[in-house]
């Protein structure tokens, strides 16, 4: 549970950080937020759909097929979040700027679409990384239940703390934020490599130890 929890608080966090930074800069100079609220709600709504979709098609296949299919999900899970530290460490600091010249770009442009799709992009990578994540980490957890309410209770706190950071009602350091909760997700990433090892031998992939 406590895993599941940190990994929903982390990546919905970096979304609605990203999220409440282009809403500060289009308010900040008067534009309407629709666009940007359309493009969060696609990626949201495409990102829980992938999830889903994974979780009954590893429901509905024979049990050889789903240790396939876990260890799979497993390998790609350690590599989405080995990428995802290393990205935030290295532009965290910048990661502000760089978001509101993107929409500053787009708003030069007249373009809301591009406004919608920077919004749509930014929550769907965090998206299909949680649901990807969770899902590993889900099928490896010894009581689904439990890890399943830890990631929806880190994801519910990861948008009250968006929320409260953007309304300005709520400092947070998060340089330290991102690089302790980096620290454990590395180590449930290698929790996850186990975890490939063993799907993959149960699946006939690796045959020794």
């Amino acid at each position: 549970m406590l895993a599941t929890f940190i990994i929903g608080l982390r990546e919905g966090l970096e979304a609605a950080l990203i999220v409440g930074i282009i809403a500060a800069f289009l308010r900040a100079r008067g534009e309407r937020l629709t666009e940007m609220w359309l493009g969060v709600a696609a990626a949201v709504a495409l990102a829980v759909g992938v999830g889903a979709g994974l979780a009954l098609v590893e429901a509905a296949l024979p049990h050889s097929a789903q240790e396939k299919l876990e260890c799979v999900i497993a390998a790609v899970a350690v590599v989405f979040v080995t990428l995802m530290v290393l990205w935030m460490t290295r532009h965290a600091a910048g990661l502000k700027g760089q978001i509101e010249r993107d929409a500053d770009a787009a708003l030069g442009q007249g373009s809301r679409v591009a406004l919608a799709a920077m919004a749509f992009l930014a929550v769907l990578r965090e998206g299909f990384e949680t649901a990807v994540f969770l899902l590993a980490t889900i099928s490896g957890a010894r009581t689904g239940h439990w890890a399943g309410l830890g990631a929806a209770l880190g994801l519910a706190a990861s948008v009250v703390l968006g929320w409260a950071i953007a309304q300005g009602g709520m400092r947070l350091n998060l340089g330290r934020f991102f690089r302790w909760t980096g620290v454990f997700l590395i180590l449930v990433a290698a929790g996850l490599v186990l975890q490939t090892l063993r799907s993959a031998h149960e699946a006939g992939w690796l045959l020794a130890g």
